[in-house]
């Protein structure tokens, strides 16, 4: 309290108190602080003379503590940038505005050094017309605490500098949310990668909305489940689409974490990193069109190869069976011996019409006709039958006959028949189901085998390219696929479409 400011004696009255009781209550203080971290002192406006109850300036080395006229020889010593404030809050105590005075400052001791004081006081004795009297206070040494507050200040400035330096060089932007006592979510912090990736100022884009605003349609679905997670402590990572302040659509990759409240470990909000992968997602689409195409044509081609096989060289081969036929008719009427080698040929012939039938089917395996995908199916069950000697059992519950475009079909049965394959292979099954059935407009289809289940059966996410390639045939469906290992040993290929994506066009259906 000691700073350099006018002191106004009062102009009448005496000290309130009795000179032999604050003589006693000094006593005490001076041996409650004696030795202590403390410095109490008491200031006579009357004189102007301070006084020290024990040795505190001394062991900090502080001049101009006791004697006449302390206040400016005091105030001289502190520094000059915290002087003003500790004026004015001790001017606003000494006229009564404020029931107690506190300043922390800097004071120079002997050897030159600023050293960081904290100083309380009160005036404990007024004349009638309010001008103080006597004053108390003490001083506490507080320049290891401000060190360490100061330290602690430049550290987190470095920490914050850093941490917005490294978010200004990401990619795409970096975001930090809280959640409010309501569960809402309340932005935090920016940085001004949102200009690059929304189109608009990090002001404009918390005018319209936040990221809530930007959103596509389609991706707030996975807004709400990604916000419910972080809610719950689970780390978020996934790819969302917005649309830009001018209206463009694009993808971001989004990774978030969760914070938590210091004091209370409770999920108090989110930080986390958004950046633009529009270009890899238009590549991805570009890459399964043309995955699409290649299926597509492949399966087309080998329809067409099948049909040829049907039509052509199979109705070929009927033909010259029926003209051996006629050829051996005659030479059994002349009694030629050579009839026995037309029938030998003739049954060559016939093995060569199965084979070419089997070709066919296996190329073309799904029919046009009503409800070909059953009867496939059913088809194949039979022939895995009898191939591997395994049981093969095939149900359709689709309660009437389904049409399909036969595309669709032959996904689902290229799946079946994959399914199955693996379930033979590598599972060592002793049973296989497969089950077709229509629930409304979803249609279903599900193998299942008793074998060893997902790790010796290829189906723990070790992807070979039958795999693979039955996935992207469910992509093309629109379709769920899963693998399911039951508790007790095998696995259950469950494969779920909409029906709308896989009947055939109106115009197919009017040809048919």
């Amino acid at each position: 309290m000691h700073v350099p400011l006018r002191v106004v004696a009062p102009s009448s009255g005496e000290p309130s108190s009795n000179p032999q009781d604050r003589a006693h209550l000094m006593e005490r203080l001076a041996r409650a602080v004696g030795g202590a971290a403390i410095g109490l002192w008491e200031l006579d406006f009357r004189s102007e003379r301070t006084s020290w109850f024990n040795d505190w300036c001394e062991r900090l080395s502080l001049d101009a503590c006791e004697g006449r006229d302390p206040l400016g020889r005091w105030g001289t010593r502190i520094h000059p940038e915290d002087l003003p404030e500790a004026a004015r809050q001790l001017n606003n105590h000494l006229a009564g505005t404020k029931d107690h005075y506190d300043a922390e400052y800097r004071i120079r001791d002997r050897s030159g050094r600023w050293r960081w004081v904290f100083e309380r006081g009160r005036v404990i004795d007024r004349a009638a017309d309010g001008a103080p009297l006597r004053m108390v206070g003490v001083c506490m040494d507080i320049d290891s605490r401000k060190e360490a507050e100061l330290g602690l200040r430049e550290a987190l400035r470095r920490s914050e500098f850093r941490y917005r330096s490294v978010a200004s060089m990401a990619p795409g932007y970096v975001f930090e949310y809280r959640f409010g006592p309501d569960g809402s979510i309340q932005p935090v912090w920016f940085s001004e990668g949102v200009q690059g990736v929304f189109g608009c100022s990090v002001e404009e884009f918390l005018l319209r909305g936040g990221f809530r605003a930007f959103v596509h349609p389609e991706g707030e679905t996975v807004a709400r489940r990604a916000r419910r997670s972080l809610a719950s402590d689970v780390p978020e990572c996934g790819e969302v689409r917005i649309r830009t302040a001018s209206g463009e659509s694009k993808w971001l990759a989004t990774s978030s974490i969760a914070l938590r409240d210091p004091q209370s470990g409770a999920v108090s909000g989110f930080i986390g990193a958004a950046y633009d992968v529009t270009a890899r997602k238009l590549a991805e689409r570009e890459r399964q069109e043309l995955e699409r195409e290649i299926i597509e044509i492949a399966n087309r081609e080998q329809q067409r190869i099948g049909s040829d096989l049907h039509d052509g060289l199979g109705q070929d081969l009927t033909g010259i069976a029926l003209m051996l036929r006629g050829i051996g008719a005659q030479l059994r009427k002349e009694g030629s011996a050579a009839c026995l080698d037309i029938e030998d040929v003739i049954s060559l012939v016939n093995n060569a019409i199965e084979s070419t039938r089997a070709l066919a089917r296996g190329l073309s395996p799904v029919s046009a006709e009503r409800d070909g995908l059953a009867a496939a199916l059913q088809a194949l069950a039979a022939r895995a039958t009898e191939r591997y000697g395994v049981p093969v059992s095939f149900e359709s519950r689709t309660g009437q006959p389904v049409r399909l475009d036969e595309t669709s079909a032959t996904h689902l049965y290229r799946i079946a028949q994959e399914a199955l394959t693996n379930a033979m292979r590598h599972s060592l099954a002793s049973e296989v189901a497969i089950l077709l059935a229509a629930n409304g407009e979803t249609l279903r289809l599900e193998i299942t085998d008793n074998g060893r289940g997902f790790a010796e059966s290829g189906c723990d996410g070790s992807d070979g390219l039958g795999l693979k390639i039955m996935r992207y045939r469910a992509q093309i469906l629109g379709a769920d696929l899963t693998f399911e290992h039951a508790p007790d040993g095998g696995t259950t290929v469950h494969l779920s479409c909409s029906l709308a994506h896989a009947r055939p066009s109106a115009a197919v259906r009017s040809e048919a």
